[in-house]
């Protein structure tokens, strides 16, 4: 069994670090917590779980931060974490097991869900490159949302880790480092240029996005599943202007780069519902029932292949005055998502209907 170093970068945690280093050490034979610079008691309570916590000076960087706990960590193989991650009890199984396994790969790559309904079921996942080879090989790259580049040996493993925030961001924390290293010169990759325009997005600078997004997709280069996400983004912001016919022609752009993702399709629906084309809107919400594949990178927001297409379609043929249609399609909606409060309010409703209309011929 391979010795495995788990490293944190962290700053102001203390409410909660504990929960994930309480965790971590059942399966770490290392932890090694960088704090770039705590004013609460971040520290003192890593001090309980390790002797390896050290201070790095922060310089608008994560990946130096990053990169500097790896080079602290002595373990065969090295994995990061964040301090408002959970790892629950069958991860932390799975994980104890991954690393009697460990030897011929250099790369693990873990589900990351980031985002939940309210009965705690990931609505946002995707794959991270989260545990990787001690040999001096992988470094984290690009100064803010940080990567590393996956190469030799590379493993999937349905072993989640969940980013469970217990205390937001500062406000427009990364925007703001975006917009320093632009004052500063600093040169986009086209991975970069993808993520500032999404942060621009995020916070609600559409026309800014718009233009930063366009920008990206000039560069011809880059990551095909950014590429598909910037236009998703574009057609969300040209639907929320009601710019229809740009969200339109936005979102079938994509179809060139792969086979449509539910995403888009949604998206698709949501503008002919809203134009009251209903019989349209249930043609793209009825392709967008698909199943998801979290292992070519994307970003996956679950709901848009089950839930959310199969909840909109009962609304399509509510407004048809089709309610048994409208019924069925809600009933299936439900079974994904049980307690949803539209979903159970939209049953009863349709319910109440069929019965009215029941009654009127009786």
């Amino acid at each position: 069994m391979v010795n495995l170093s788990v490293c944190f970068i962290v700053k102001n945690e203390e409410k909660v670090i504990e929960r994930i280093l309480s965790q971590t050490t059942e399966f770490a034979d290392e932890i090694v917590v960088v704090d770039t610079g705590s004013q609460d008691n971040t520290i003192n309570i890593a001090k309980k779980y390790t002797n390896k916590v050290f201070k790095f000076e922060w310089v608008n960087d994560f990946s130096k931060a990053r990169n500097f706990s790896f080079e602290k960590a002595s373990g065969k193989y090295l994995m990061w974490l964040d301090a408002d991650d959970f790892i629950d009890e069958s991860s932390i199984v799975k994980l104890k097991s991954l690393k009697s396994k460990l030897g011929k790969q250099d790369v693990i790559m873990l589900p990351y869900e980031t985002a939940f309904d309210e009965n705690g079921k990931p609505t946002y996942s995707y794959y991270r490159e989260r545990i990787v080879k001690n040999n001096g090989n992988f470094k984290f790259v690009e100064p803010i949302h940080e990567v590393i580049v996956p190469s030799g040996v590379i493993e999937y493993k349905n072993i989640p880790i969940k980013h469970k925030k217990l205390v937001p961001n500062p406000p427009k924390r990364n925007l703001n480092i975006f917009l320093k290293l632009k004052d500063n010169g600093y040169e986009f990759s086209p991975r970069m240029q993808f993520y500032f325009a999404s942060e621009l997005y995020y916070n609600q600078m559409y026309d800014e996005a718009i233009s930063e997004y366009n920008v990206y997709l000039k560069m011809k280069k880059g990551y095909i599943e950014n590429r598909i996400q910037a236009l998703i983004n574009l057609c969300r912001i040209y639907v929320i202007k009601k710019e229809y016919a740009l969200a339109l022609s936005t979102a079938f752009s994509s179809f060139a780069l792969s086979l449509p993702k539910s995403e888009i399709l949604c998206e698709i629906g949501y503008i002919y519902l809203t134009n009251k084309m209903y019989h349209e809107a249930i043609y793209w919400y009825k392709l967008a029932v698909q199943k998801y594949n979290l292992k070519n990178g994307a970003f996956v927001e679950t709901d848009y292949y089950n839930f959310i297409p199969l909840l909109q379609i009962g609304l399509c043929y509510y407004y048809l005055k089709d309610y048994k249609r409208a019924l069925k399609f809600n009933q299936k909606a439900l079974k994904f998502k049980p307690n949803n409060p539209i979903a159970k309010n939209n049953n009863l409703e349709y319910l109440k209907l069929i019965n009215n209309n029941s009654t009127k011929f009786v």
